[in-house]
């Protein structure tokens, strides 16, 4: 869900604005992070298209409107549910939403997983594509 409110995009590419002023030498950028999913893509297309973006991060930060770090996601899942079902999400969206410079947190998943390292050769074929469909995009991978 795209969260922050106009107010804060204004006042963030105003200080950016002022900061280019006050450092005419310097070349400094402005970017965000979008933390999207398969169904809020429409909301992250009409910013991206409303402010003159110079890189974007793209992350899965949710499932379903589900959050891991509060563990809702996971919750009631298997771990293979939950890993598979968080690669599938961030498949799903590359192959949907191309306005972004880099995918970012490939392995976010496990950060939050309570249970422990899940068996690398079970995701490596969505892994794989993952990968494919963001190279053939010619976009970047971010930590």
């Amino acid at each position: 869900m795209v969260t922050c409110r106009l107010w804060v995009f204004k006042k963030y590419f105003k200080e950016i604005e002022s900061l280019r002023k006050k450092y005419p030498n310097i070349t400094i950028r402005q970017g965000m992070e979008f933390g999207v999913q398969v169904h809020t893509i429409p909301r992250y297309q009409k910013l991206y298209e409303q402010y003159d973006f110079d890189f974007i991060i793209l992350s899965i930060h949710q499932v379903n409107d589900q959050e891991f770090w509060t563990q809702d996601y996971q919750k009631e899942k298997s771990q293979q549910e939950y890993i598979e079902g968080y690669y599938q999400e961030m498949l799903n969206v590359v192959k949907k939403y191309k306005n972004y410079s880099v995918l970012g947190h490939l392995d976010l998943m496990t950060r939050y997983d309570e249970i422990g390292n899940y068996p690398f050769e079970k995701i490596k074929s969505i892994i794989t594509e993952i990968l494919k469909t963001v190279i053939q995009d010619g976009k970047g991978i971010g930590n």
